[in-house]
């Protein structure tokens, strides 16, 4: 690459010709220092070229990285927003329930409260009747006593019209 082609050889050996032994002593030294500085040259150039490869290289794989890292960047940031509305949702879905649970807990107050008041009319409705025959029986050891029929009726008639109105209560 750098040194003189072959067959300008024979040239660069004429013009030593005649020359005393010490100086063509200096010549080859001078010679072989100057092909090793080529060959070292060569070496230094073809390293520096790989260097430079090299460096292009880690460059190319500094770019490669940085730009994954931004995009897990992007990734992390887009997966923490959506953690935070998974959570935000899940409160409000918790708190919905509790809501709901409390309306279910209300509502059945309000039906043991009805089926109490149900039961309670039911008793009366038998206690009622219960009266009601009584006063019946009552009638009908009345009606074998001629004098006191009006007052008996009276009271039976009473006794009907409150038995039916707590009854028709009952039942609406």
């Amino acid at each position: 690459r750098f040194g003189a082609p072959s067959s300008m050889s024979w040239l660069a050996a004429e013009w030593k010709a005649g020359l005393p032994g010490p100086a063509l002593s200096k010549i080859g030294e001078l010679e072989s220092k100057l092909e090793a500085f080529k060959r070292e040259s060569q070496q230094k150039g073809i390293q520096i070229e790989n260097l430079t490869a090299t460096q292009r290289k880690g460059k190319q794989a500094e770019e490669e990285a940085k730009r994954e890292v931004r995009d897990l960047r992007w990734e992390l940031q887009n997966l923490t927003k959506a953690g935070e509305d998974m959570r935000a949702q899940n409160e409000k879905f918790k708190l919905e329930i509790q809501q709901r649970d409390n309306k279910i807990a209300q509502l059945e107050n309000q039906v043991s409260k009805a089926d109490k008041t149900v039961q309670d009319h039911q008793a009366l409705v038998h206690q009622l009747k219960q009266e009601l025959e009584v006063v019946r029986k009552q009638l009908s050891d009345a009606a074998s006593m001629q004098a006191e029929l009006p007052k008996a009726s009276m009271a039976i008639s009473r006794a009907a019209s409150a038995a039916e109105l707590v009854e028709t209560n009952v039942v609406t």
